[in-house]
């Protein structure tokens, strides 16, 4: 992809203890920077606990965030 500035990765750690790596990839001006924080991003990330999320479930969970908190 080159080095393309509409491009954003946002690199994130989640779990518990931090374990799980994400990124989240994204085309800048095609979505919201800041609904991309306050929809996905803080949803995942806010009280670990309550998301139970692991490495095996990762992706579901994410996937459910998006679902959860579009429109």
């Amino acid at each position: 992809m080159g080095d393309s500035s509409d491009i954003v990765v946002r690199h994130l750690k989640l779990g518990l203890n931090l374990e799980i790596e994400v990124a989240i990839i994204y085309i800048e001006g095609i979505v919201d920077n800041q609904s991309i924080q306050d929809s996905l991003i803080d949803s995942i990330t806010k009280e670990p606990s309550k998301t139970n999320i692991t490495v095996n479930n990762a992706l579901d969970v994410i996937s459910e965030s998006i679902i959860t908190t579009d429109g």
